[in-house]
């Protein structure tokens, strides 16, 4: 295999003529508001009708494998390819210092314009990291080393800092700043993030970077600020999903640049919880990779983090991230990767060749199996990426989420029918904006949905949605699926399973304004209700969502903050 660290020269002019060939950055003009009804039956409804958003976020860059993941996927985004090991990790470092250490928030870099230079306290720190960390990477074979002036003038630190010191905005930036910066906030994403301005005049490259190295405790209040009008929240209760990727991304958890996700990263989200005045919940992650990786790896473990969570940790439910490397059935262990970098093949061997034996794929499926058998037998739900894209390990991981793996799951499974299950993004765009595009997804999540008593969808970072075309596609494709169910007398009502999600804080090009997404899906349901829209309207935002969480039970159960207790009743009894 080719080594990574190509000729400085060549890899200079390579970058050169990458960004000669790249069209003009130019800032999009968000979307035009859209308009909410004024009739006064319409207004009480929307007034009067509290929203829960089934799928946020509230981590920061502390919880995620950063370096792991800039190092595994950089050599599919163009740009980045380009780079070598070393200025991945010194973007990567950059963006984990300058993320609080909560508790104790003080414990961040603070930039300045003059950390740019490479004689500067931090241009050093970044490289003498680098350094140790490329080490560390590459074995017994000596890396090269990298100096702070190399470090300084890697674009995507230069437009980083920036950004951060408020010197530039995303729309000011150079060329390559702008370009380099982009493909960074891709490996977080669909891959579709553009500088697109929001409501607030950031733009959303800035948002993403700003919401990720924020303090973990500020989250929720930020969510709160992205979602409220004139002092009014928008929003009454979120459900925050957690990520385990560290056995994903194979990145040790020291416990500082990465939290340790049992130990660490489980009690601090309950910490938020707990902190949020009965305005949050979430879902503890699960990856059955823990099962042979990191910290107490050994059968089980995986399991037994999530029953913990459940149990001691005031957790609501499971989230599952099939796009990390795992279908929840019928596992095929995919070809080792190809790539001129070495970590994609090394996470590889984390995830599939553990102690160099590889993995019999059942034994993948016997992981998930146990998972669920335990979901039901507690009626816990489970929430899973139904989605066609976004944060996949390696390139065609996204597959590996698609219902069909669950619909076969369920087939065999008879056990599993009562698995309380959501699907996140609900197959994807295209079949619900009338599109061809991948339609089996959307289609086999309505027909799941119809057929088992607790499977549900929600549309999750549906950013079209703004689109006023676009809307009135998806406002005729739900009212249609409705009707159909209901005239086909399915076993269960469709307008019974959908629900209201954002994807908060992942880049939402289109829909930048997390307000008129909000109010882009009013419009929508309020339209797809017909003449009475009242119960569809109540059900979509609020009523569904109660019944997936099983929240009388969970509330029952005992752990829960008594302000969220307190909440949830109150909720209930609307």
């Amino acid at each position: 295999m080719r080594s990574p660290h190509r000729p400085i020269i060549t890899r200079a002019l390579l970058i050169g003529t990458a960004f000669s060939l790249l069209p003009a950055c130019t800032q999009k003009e968000p979307p035009p508001p859209v308009a909410l009804p004024t009739d006064k039956d319409s207004v009480t409804l929307i007034e009067k009708t509290p929203v829960i958003d089934v799928h946020t976020h509230t981590f920061n860059a502390r919880f995620l494998p950063v370096k792991g993941i800039a190092l595994g996927k950089r050599d599919i985004h163009p740009l980045l390819s380009l780079a070598s090991d070393e200025l991945v990790i010194a973007i990567a470092n950059l963006i984990v210092w300058t993320t609080p250490k909560s508790p104790d928030p003080s414990d961040k870099r603070h930039l300045s314009p003059s950390d740019r230079q490479p004689n500067s306290r931090l241009m050093e720190d970044l490289a003498r990291s680098v350094n140790r960390d490329a080490m560390a990477l590459q074995g017994n074979r000596k890396p090269r080393s990298i100096t702070p002036e190399k470090v300084a003038s890697e674009p995507a630190v230069q437009g980083y800092i920036k950004l951060k010191t408020g010197e530039s905005t995303f729309d000011n930036l150079s060329a390559p700043e702008k370009a380099r910066l982009t493909q960074v906030v891709k490996m977080f994403g669909d891959g579709s993030a553009t500088a697109t301005q929001n409501r607030e005049g950031k733009d959303e490259i800035k948002h993403f970077i700003d919401t990720l190295t924020s303090d973990e405790a500020a989250m929720e209040g930020l969510f709160r600020l992205d979602h409220t009008i004139q002092r009014k929240r928008q929003v009454d209760l979120i459900v925050s999903h957690m990520m385990d990727m560290a056995p994903t991304y194979n990145q040790p958890e020291d416990g500082k640049d990465l939290l340790k996700f049992e130990r660490q990263q489980i009690p601090r989200v309950n910490r938020q919880q707990q902190k949020a005045n009965g305005n949050m919940l979430y879902f503890a992650a699960y990856s059955p990779f823990r099962d042979q990786w990191g910290e107490g790896a050994a059968k089980g473990h995986a399991l037994q983090i999530v029953k913990d969570a459940y149990h001691k940790q005031g957790a609501f439910g499971v989230k599952v991230y099939p796009p990390s490397g795992y279908a929840p059935s019928g596992n095929v262990i995919p070809h080792c990767p190809f790539s001129f970098a070495s970590q994609p093949c090394e996470q590889w061997k984390a995830r599939y060749k553990p102690n160099g034996v590889k993995l019999d794929p059942t034994v993948l499926d016997d992981r998930l199996l146990e998972l669920f058998r335990w979901c039901v037998a507690e009626d816990v739900p489970v929430f899973t990426h139904c989605g066609t894209g976004e944060f996949q390990a390696r390139k065609g991981y996204a597959k590996l989420a698609h219902p069909q793996h669950w619909k076969r799951l369920l087939t065999r499974h008879p056990e599993l029918s009562n698995l309380r299950l959501c699907f996140g993004h609900a197959g994807a765009g295209g079949f619900w904006f009338d599109s061809s595009e991948d339609a089996d997804w959307g289609r086999t999540v309505y027909e799941l949905c119809c057929q088992y008593p607790n499977v549900y969808c929600e549309f999750g970072c549906f950013d079209a949605i703004a689109d006023p075309v676009a809307r009135a596609n998806f406002t005729r494709q739900l009212a249609s699926l409705i009707k159909k169910s209901h005239d086909d007398q399915t076993p269960f009502q469709f307008s019974k399973k959908i629900m209201y999600g954002s994807d908060w804080f992942m880049p939402m090009p289109a829909a930048a304004d997390r307000v008129n997404y909000l109010n882009s899906f009013r419009v929508a349901i309020l339209k797809a209700g017909g003449p009475q829209p009242a119960e569809l309207y109540r059900r979509f935002f609020f009523k569904n969502a109660l019944d997936y969480l099983n929240a009388p039970k969970r509330i029952q159960k005992g752990g829960l903050p008594p302000a969220l207790k307190l909440h949830l009743n109150s909720l209930l009894d609307m």
